[in-house]
């Protein structure tokens, strides 16, 4: 119950550093469309594969995209304020292969889990 509240917790402060991030960067005209697709993708990426059967998975498995939220908000947060010496464009892209990356992984090498 405890480790749940955490997590939560960290998702709700992860996700309101996201949104202060976004006016940043909406502010400063540094907000590109693939920041837009770098928070939207990689979940309907995982959704989407998971539907294709490649690997079986049971419904224990939709906890994937629940525990991917924090890493691609994470990125997302990263992108935003590091690496500024690097173009908006460069650095949107980099986030939204690492992010696509991650769900794709995440999807790859996670067996199935018991229910």
């Amino acid at each position: 119950m405890v480790a749940a509240w955490i997590f939560w917790i960290t998702v709700a402060v992860l996700a309101l550093g996201v949104l202060i991030a976004i006016v940043h960067l909406v502010r400063s005209r540094g907000f590109v469309l693939w920041d837009a697709f770098t928070l939207l993708l990689p979940l309907p990426i995982w959704a989407a594969l998971s539907i294709t059967q490649l690997r079986p998975k049971s419904l224990s498995n939709l906890s994937e995209p629940i525990l991917l939220l924090p890493f691609i908000m994470l990125i997302f947060l990263v992108r935003a304020y590091a690496f500024q010496t690097k173009s908006n464009q460069a650095r949107s892209l980099i986030a939204l292969a690492v992010t696509v990356g991650a769900s794709v992984m995440v999807y790859a090498f996670t067996p199935m889990l018991e229910e």
